[in-house]
């Protein structure tokens, strides 16, 4: 079996933003590097896929099911990463 420790992944995860009075929530791409988040999409996600790729990873359902998966996650912020620091 791999371990996801030894490589660079991606997944989806609540990340949470404050400016000012204002406080939101958003699902990003986070990036890890051998399981330490490292950076986070600049925009939120949203589902968009390639009609031509069948059902595999890029689906609707699957990229809402992982975006799903991230709601059963602890929330992020940007003073999570190693780069915010």
């Amino acid at each position: 079996m791999e371990n996801v420790q030894d490589k660079r992944t991606w997944n989806y995860r609540v990340m949470e933003f404050v400016e000012g009075s204002e406080t939101w929530r958003e699902i990003r791409e986070v990036h890890y590097d051998k399981g330490v988040p490292t950076g986070y999409s600049a925009v939120s996600a949203d589902v968009s896929w390639n009609p031509n790729d069948g059902d595999n990873d890029s689906t609707p359902m699957a990229i809402l099911d992982r975006m799903r998966e991230a709601l059963s996650k602890p929330v992020l912020t940007p003073k999570d990463f190693l780069s915010e620091v």
